[in-house]
């Protein structure tokens, strides 16, 4: 199941390895302030995020949940 929050953290990632090919999904959890370990398991579809971590990413790209 594929989660919009979860495609707009994925665009991220391309635009900002567009920039720097050395950008890591550390770099960007970081970025975003959740565990990588979260964010990797997220992507790979292996869990969902929580609402707290839901919240926080979506403040820190400015992406409102539709």
């Amino acid at each position: 199941m594929s989660d919009e929050i979860v495609l707009h953290i994925r665009e991220e990632l391309v635009r900002r390895r567009a920039k720097n090919p050395r950008y890591s999904l550390r770099a960007l959890a970081v970025f975003l302030g959740v565990a990588p370990s979260v964010l990797s398991r997220a992507l790979a579809g292996e869990t969902v995020l929580s609402e707290r971590n839901r919240t926080r990413i979506q403040a820190r790209l400015r992406k409102p949940e539709k």
